[in-house]
């Protein structure tokens, strides 16, 4: 059990409506000013700033410091470089305020997203609330809705999750509101990849209702990164369990919400293939192709989904090899 609420401490009045905002900061001397700025120029300002510096070896700690000074609102914490997971969980035992909220160094939030978030949570009286974002890649900017609906129960939420899984709109923590005396389970430090949705599954099977809302409030800078480099299938296989639970018990094993989790394990371990070949791992490979949970969810979503089809001949044949050079001239070309 994750002890979030410090020892001795009440929630006093003052900090019922605060939202302790949690950056988590390594190495971005070249975009945390901007990223704090949009923090601090928030329509609500009952806000609790909380800056944890993972042992940046540049100038983003004293950056942070700098600001500190400018803001009351702002507390900064130094550690050594332990990971985004432990610095997260820093925050979260940090945290004062009744409302949580995440934002990355390298991002930034929209003027009224604080304000807007509360005031979704306040009137749907939601364990969460998720928001839209605006996905930026080189310039150009995505816009990724969520909706608005309110799900009353967490049944409810079947109609809309195969849409929120597909969109990255479950993945990550920096669209949501949180309420911290709900959050038990902390961010597992074990992993570098897949560790948000984890999280998010947890929080979310301790929920009761989820409020929607379309708004695109939060700016994700999106920058290319091996994710899934090292144990990629082990990474997979944990957030395929992960989401599977949460179809099996809240959703009533519903068929739809089963096919967008095939598809997202399927994706996440073809992921991961594809980096095993430009390392030219040969040994991961044939463990991911080996693995039990692999071939189940290519065969129950070989019905419906064409790319199944494919791996489910693959597989029949023994033609892996076809997939491995595929992925190593993909890797080739791109590089």
């Amino acid at each position: 059990m994750f002890q979030v609420i410090k020892k001795n401490e009440q929630l006093t009045e003052s900090m019922e409506n605060t939202i302790s905002v949690i950056i988590p900061v390594y190495n971005r001397e070249d975009c945390i000013r901007r990223c704090i700025q949009s923090i601090r120029e928030q329509s609500y300002c009952e806000l609790e700033i909380i800056i944890v510096d993972d042992g940046s070896t540049d100038k983003s700690g004293v950056i942070c410091d700098q600001m500190q000074k400018e803001d009351t609102r702002i507390l900064v914490f130094h550690q050594k470089n332990q990971g985004v997971s432990a610095a997260r969980n820093y925050g979260i035992r940090a945290a004062s305020g009744k409302y949580i909220q995440f934002v990355d160094s390298d991002d930034t939030i929209e003027k009224y997203m604080c304000e807007k978030l509360v005031k979704r949570q306040k009137e749907t009286d939601a364990d969460i609330v998720i928001c839209g974002y605006n996905l930026i890649t080189k310039g150009k900017i995505e816009h990724i809705e969520a909706t608005d609906s309110f799900f009353a129960n967490l049944s409810c939420f079947v109609d809309d999750f195969a849409y929120y899984l597909k969109n990255f709109l479950l993945h990550n923590p920096w669209n949501k509101l949180y309420l911290r005396e709900k959050i038990k389970i902390p961010f597992d430090v074990n992993y570098f990849a897949g560790e948000d949705l984890l999280f998010n599954m947890e929080y979310l099977c301790g929920c009761t209702s989820i409020a929607g809302m379309r708004d695109m409030m939060y700016n994700y800078y999106y920058m290319p990164s091996d994710r899934f480099k090292n144990n990629g299938g082990e990474i997979a296989t944990s957030i395929y369990h992960a989401l599977l639970n949460f179809v099996t018990q809240k959703l009533n094993n519903d068929s739809t919400a089963l096919m967008a989790v095939y598809k997202v394990y399927i994706d996440d371990m073809l992921y991961a293939i594809r980096l095993a070949c430009k390392e030219n791992n040969l040994l991961a490979i044939r463990t991911m192709e080996e693995k039990s949970d692999f071939q189940t969810a290519i065969y129950a979503s070989s019905k419906c989904m064409m790319k199944s089809r494919v791996l489910l001949c693959l597989n029949t044949l023994h033609l892996w090899r076809l997939l491995i050079l595929y992925f190593k001239i993909k890797n080739c070309i791109e590089e």
